[in-house]
């Protein structure tokens, strides 16, 4: 086939605008194409965060876009890393301080943002001429944009023919509004049905991608499973069932060149598996700079992720209070999110002073130096689609203890004691019971420091580097492009 093209369009990509791991993964997996000869452009909405300077201003020749009104497009053309970057918003709705939400919550209007940017995206097209094989979304911000282009919202459009893929990067969040916001869609009565984007009684921006997409990917090949049953179906189970074979699981990828002990500018010291004595001078800074008690002989324990239900802080926090007292480790938490969960962590660390510290506000500094201090990472997660904090963690030396589930199934693989195999520590039954006998499972390994170091080795050594996912990709894109 000619060479490849693709329209990656996304709410995030880091390093402009981050919240998760879709930021993450549309600021890697373009780059990753690109870098295997695919054309990618990639386009976001044009957020007020977002430093402008470098970028051009396009123009649109007046074009609009509808959201129950017309609203005028601003664009704005740029690189980042080896591909085009296209920015598409409008100052009334996207100069905010938040990118979905702000103190209060999500905006009341994200319905309005969001079928903009989709129907925005459109235009863009039509004024570049641009004609991919392929248009990518992902996740319920752009999932509209393909529901648009194939129930005759719009005048036929070279995009209407491409290969549409919907990535799904954590099935909970669904794009659901009311039903009387309907018309802000733009889409033909018709489609309000349970067949279209109807979902008990409301609408999903989500459900009308995973509709009128011709493939639906996930991030990992366990989760990708996992959404077909009600546990982890979120309501959505039984269209993902229908879609069948049309559901795939492509497991993401880390950025090396972001997260590698060897070159990390945020890090007091460099290291690698050869050399694994400076890890110690970052365990050291770590529980310098949180006013930690010292500690040698027991782990230092790290946690980095959002402050919510799906990453288990329930079963978390009264697990580590009942090893806490039969254990003198030291336990760092960085993260932000929901307030029960917060005071959770909140009152761990103010019975436990000398050895739990909090940090309530993500910061990428803080996060490399807690995954490169610690000597184990937990991500007790009832529900993981793929988890990018354990591929960072082994790449560091820190060792990963997490519930099996979802894409922590297809990264980590549980050490063996008597062959010595294995890459981290899992629990199959969810709740403190199983998680504590996996951290003790863990600490009594680390109590050897000669098997530990090799363990740390062994987990060093994957390979998780965006390459192999990309081609994956690409293997998908060609599987279900029809010229």
């Amino acid at each position: 086939m000619a060479k490849l093209e693709v329209l990656f369009v996304a709410s995030e990509a880091a390093p402009l605008v981050k919240t998760g791991g879709l930021g993450d993964v549309a600021g890697a997996l373009p780059a990753a194409l690109a870098k295997l000869g695919v054309k990618v452009s990639l386009v976001i909405p044009a957020y007020g965060q977002i430093d402008k300077s470098a970028f051009r201003p396009l123009d649109m020749h007046g074009a609009h876009a509808w959201a129950g009104r017309d609203w005028p497009i601003e664009a704005f053309h740029g690189r980042l890393n080896n591909h085009d970057i296209y920015l598409l918003g409008c100052p009334a709705l996207f100069e905010r301080p938040g990118i979905y939400a702000d103190q209060h919550g999500d905006y009341a209007d994200n319905l309005t943002r969001f079928s903009f940017f989709c129907r925005a995206v459109i235009k863009l097209g039509q004024a570049l001429k641009l004609e991919p094989q392929v248009l990518h979304v992902n996740d319920w911000q752009s999932a509209l944009l393909p529901a648009i282009l194939d129930t005759g919202a719009v005048e036929p459009t070279p995009l209407s023919q491409a290969c549409k893929i919907l990535t799904i990067h954590n099935l909970a969040y669904q794009g659901i509004f009311p039903s009387d916001q309907y018309h802000l869609t733009g889409l033909p009565t018709a489609f309000y049905n349970m067949e279209g984007i109807e979902f008990w009684g409301n609408i999903s921006l989500l459900k009308a991608g995973i509709v009128c997409c011709d493939a639906i990917n996930t991030v990992s090949p366990s989760y990708a499973a996992e959404i077909k049953a009600p546990a982890q179906g979120c309501g959505m189970d039984g269209i993902l069932r229908k879609r069948g074979d049309h559901v795939l699981g492509i497991v993401n990828g880390a950025d090396y060149n972001v997260w590698s002990p060897e070159k990390d500018p945020l890090l007091p010291t460099s290291f690698n598996a050869g050399n694994l004595k400076p890890k110690k001078i970052c365990r050291n800074q770590l529980l310098q700079k949180l006013k930690l008690k010292p500690v040698d002989k027991a782990p230092v324990l790290g946690v980095v992720g959002r402050i919510a239900y799906q990453k288990g802080i329930d079963v978390m926090a009264p697990a580590l209070a009942e090893f806490m007292a039969e254990n003198d480790c030291r336990v760092v938490v960085l993260g932000s999110g929901e307030e029960r969960y917060r005071q959770m962590l909140i009152e761990l660390a103010r019975a436990y002073p000398e050895q739990v510290g909090f940090i309530s506000e993500f910061s990428e500094s803080w996060a490399h130096l807690v995954q490169a201090g610690s000597d184990m990472l937990l991500m007790p997660s009832r529900y993981e689609p793929c988890g990018l904090s354990q591929l960072y963690a082994m790449r560091y030396g820190t060792i990963p203890v997490v519930h099996a589930t979802g894409g922590l199934i297809d990264t980590v693989s549980d050490y063996n004691p008597k062959t010595r195999q294995g890459t981290g520590f899992m629990f199959s039954d969810y709740g403190v019971p199983g998680f504590l006998q996996a951290l003790r499972r863990a600490d009594k390994v680390f109590r050897t420091p000669r098997i530990w170091q090799a363990l740390m080795a062994s987990a060093m050594g994957q390979d998780f580097s965006w390459d192999k996912s990309a081609r994956e990709y690409i293997n998908m894109y060609e599987q279900f492009y029809k010229p």
